[in-house]
């Protein structure tokens, strides 16, 4: 089974990703992504959906070597795996591909998008009709 411990950061730590946030807080993200790779190098990692390609681009600028993570749920269309595998080849990703361990069957599947919709409308059924702001 997977190690689920929990990592307490010490207060020093804490102080110092304060005052990084403040002196952050409206840099680029390419000095961000610096400033964590100086700080962080080499455990830094980026975990990426591939949904969000300028993080890869940005964090591939401050270090051609970063591990760059992806969780393939074995649940993605086709397209999308052909998709990390062409970014992977276009920025020759130091790509690790990573699979949900069994514990992930436990957790139900998120709803489809029309049983969510379903669901929507059962909550607003009583509110149909109903002039804005008043009570079912």
């Amino acid at each position: 089974m997977a190690d689920t411990s929990t990592v307490v950061p010490s207060e020093s730590l804490l102080s110092e990703l304060d005052e990084a946030n403040r002196s952050l807080e409206t840099a680029p993200p390419g000095t961000i992504i610096a400033w964590a790779h100086e700080r962080f190098a080499p455990d830094l990692v980026l975990a990426c959906s591939f949904q969000d390609i300028v993080l890869v681009d940005l964090a591939v600028a401050v270090d051609p070597g970063i591990e760059v993570i992806f969780l393939d749920t074995e649940a993605h269309f086709p397209e999308t795996l052909e998709f990390v595998d062409r970014v992977s080849a276009r920025y020759g990703l130091n790509l690790t591909v990573t699979h949900p361990g069994p514990e992930a069957a436990a957790v139900p599947a998120a709803p489809t998008a029309a049983a969510r919709c379903e669901r929507w409308r059962r909550c607003a059924a009583p509110w149909q009709g109903a002039p804005p702001g008043s009570p079912p």
